[in-house]
């Protein structure tokens, strides 16, 4: 039941305050991370890079409904590559390498050498990511590149991306 959660995110947008002990256990990280969007944004740009956000991350990215939102992202993306001939895949801030670890174990499982992986992300630390990916699948062609989204994707990304098979209409 996603209503409670539904519940909370209208609480913190009116300002009221909430206790986490009135919401289901695994729907707290999440909450958490709402009020700290909701208290970074008030008072400057939103970071990935800022320690907090990182913290927090960390603890929903670890909880039951971050794990049942990878598996049913990289449900969707493996069914997209198996019925449309694409070539390459981009990962728009990979982080940790999550949900990457877990695309690449279901296009290993799918046979999905064919698709490159292009793991991105504005910290460095992609760099060191990639290569641990590329160790455990060798079969894949993954390669990581370092990209802050809050900027046009650079020439060299662009150029290693090729021709969009899916792109919005113009």
């Amino acid at each position: 039941d996603w209503m409670p959660l539904e519940h909370a995110a209208q609480v913190l947008l009116d300002g009221t305050t909430c206790n986490d002990e009135d919401f289901p256990v695994d729907f707290r990280p999440i909450i958490g991370m709402m009020r700290l969007i909701l208290e970074k944004t008030a008072s400057g740009p939103w970071s990935w890079a800022d320690p907090d956000v990182q913290k927090v991350f960390a603890e929903v990215a670890s909880g039951a409904v971050y794990r049942l939102y990878a598996d049913v992202l990289v449900a969707m993306v493996i069914e997209i590559l198996k019925a449309v001939p694409i070539r390459t895949v981009v990962e728009v801030g990979a982080g940790s390498g999550f949900v990457t670890g877990r695309l690449c174990s279901a296009m290993r499982e799918n046979k999905l050498g064919r698709v490159r992986l292009i793991a991105t992300d504005m910290l460095s630390s992609i760099d060191s990511l990639g290569h641990e990916l590329h160790g455990r699948y060798p079969e894949l062609d993954i390669q990581q590149f370092c990209w802050n989204i809050q900027h046009e994707a650079p020439p060299e990304l662009r150029s290693r991306v090729g021709e969009a098979l899916l792109a919005p209409d113009q």
